[in-house]
């Protein structure tokens, strides 16, 4: 995990030991490789510093402090060195892992690494308690039993760790959407003291280190353990952005929403705008585990609701983060067609996520369905409570977030039931189109008047009108339905 070096052998260690663990995941799967017991987060006072404080090692912060038994690796890498004894606890690297990828681009490149793995063995863990708990429910019956196993699954126990500690789900969900603003910074800081500093120079130039041999069996592990990289203060290692830097963030931040576009409704469209949104996530990559990880979010809850959070809490909570985002990133997260092939994310709970979205956009003379967080879309749902309505104020932007909601609604329906042609549904597309089109205008909330709100009021028609060019292609190549007797 190291980027402060320029040891081959110490590069190659770290590189050696993640390989290693995909070896094992891949041959024996997470469960019977006893992962969970192997990835816990330490439960000694060490692991409950928050935030980097309280870093430095002392005379008695050594190996000895951990119980260990004949097998175990008795070292500074394996004990106090470790991701699992200088974290606080997995939620902690996430959001740090996270704000890296905006703030930090080298230490996500090693970052992402150990999150993509830990994805993996998470996942796999997971799926392997579910089909061991549907076997108990099949032949014991037990549900209190069915419950015990799942809530020995490892995601299981990082939940446990943050609620008891930190903040709950809120925090979770906090670290999933870190964002590198100075607030995340300030949360989720550098899980290795000094880890951003780039390696001491001599001369002018990177400094070189004399290659040695690791042998973990007798203690020689090359410059891994130098203390030029660690036990430093703190302090000084937790780069919190620049104020030039805060402020590139923010201007980038306003650009994506308000005119770095500067394209009008009537200009072709071109792909920047879903550049921008990925930029704001960290990448494509970044944005992916964000997806991922959320997708787990909802699969423990549909489970473990009692244990856990139950659902409609938990996507208040989703509700919360993304109702906010700029449109490019918005209109990213809602599509129904980018949560990863084999997700835990469901067709119905990204429906539902997405109906709880709208509700809080769309007008309050819409008759909405009268369950609250149903699972369930069809196109009569549709065409009666969604298609033809606008937002529940006159913000162009507000009224271009309710259509892509809206055509997310529509997409999923055309790719996953299949949507029939008829005269309502095109009437319907198309009294929803004008409405919005025609009671969007530059935002109030805002001083008006300014070039930067002309900009934005015309990136929002912008995102509008390609959203209504996409719903009246899905209608027009929706099936035809056959009449009666023919």
């Amino acid at each position: 995990m190291n980027t402060r070096t320029s040891s081959i052998d110490r590069l190659k260690a770290s590189n050696n030991a993640l390989n290693l663990l995909r070896a094992v995941h891949a041959l024996v799967g997470a469960e019977n490789a006893n992962l969970a017991k192997a990835f816990q987060f330490g439960t000694s006072d060490r692991s409950l510093r928050r935030g980097g404080r309280d870093r430095r090692r002392n005379e008695d912060d050594s190996p000895a402090e951990y119980e260990t038994t004949k097998g175990d690796i008795n070292t500074d890498i394996a004990t106090t060195g470790s991701v699992w004894s200088r974290a606080e606890d997995f939620w902690h690297v996430v959001g740090w892992a996270f704000n890296c990828s905006i703030t930090h681009p080298p230490r996500w490149e090693r970052w992402r690494l150990w999150l993509e793995f830990m994805l993996d063995v998470l996942e796999d863990d997971w799926r392997a308690h579910e089909r061991d708990a549907d076997a108990v429910r099949v032949v014991a019956e037990d549900q209190e039993a069915e419950i015990s196993v799942l809530m020995g699954s490892l995601i299981s126990n990082y939940l446990q760790m943050d609620s008891r500690r930190y903040g709950g789900v809120r925090r979770t969900v906090r670290a999933i959407f870190a964002d590198g603003s100075e607030a995340s910074l300030r949360e989720f800081k550098e899980v290795f003291s000094n880890e951003t500093r780039k390696p001491k120079e001599e001369n002018g130039a990177t400094k070189k280190r004399q290659d040695v041999k690791v042998n973990v069996e007798e203690d020689m592990y090359g410059d891994y353990m130098d203390s030029d990289d660690q036990d430093e203060d703190p302090q000084e290692g937790t780069e919190v952005p620049s104020t030039a830097r805060s402020r590139s963030l923010r201007n980038r931040e306003h650009n994506a929403s308000t005119g770095s576009l500067e394209a009008s409704p009537t200009k072709a469209p071109d792909h920047s705008a879903e550049i921008d949104g990925f930029d704001l996530f960290g990448g494509l990559e970044a944005f992916k585990l964000r997806l991922r990880l959320l997708a787990m979010l909802s699969a423990v809850s549909a489970r473990l609701s009692a244990n856990f959070t139950p659902l409609d809490s938990l996507y208040s909570i989703y509700s919360d983060h993304i109702r906010p985002l700029p449109l490019p990133t918005f209109s990213l997260i809602i599509s129904p067609t980018l949560f990863p092939e084999g997700s835990s994310f469901t067709t119905g709970a990204l429906s539902s996520l997405t109906q709880l979205i709208l509700r809080s956009f769309i007008t309050s003379s819409a008759p909405l369905p009268p369950v609250a967080y149903g699972d369930d879309i069809s196109q009569g749902i549709l065409e009666e409570s969604y298609l033809p309505y606008t937002a529940n104020t006159n913000s162009a932007v507000d009224n271009a977030k309710t259509s892509l909601l809206i055509e997310a609604l529509l997409r999923t329906v055309a790719y996953h039931v299949g949507l029939e042609g008829t005269p309502g549904l095109k009437e319907a597309v198309e009294a929803g189109i004008k409405a919005r089109e025609a009671k969007a205008k530059p935002d109030g909330r805002k001083k008006s008047g300014n070039v930067g709100d002309r900009d934005a009021f015309e990136t929002a028609k912008w995102w509008m009108s390609m959203s209504s060019m996409r719903m009246r292609t899905l209608v027009q190549t929706a099936t035809v339905p056959v009449p009666n007797g023919a």
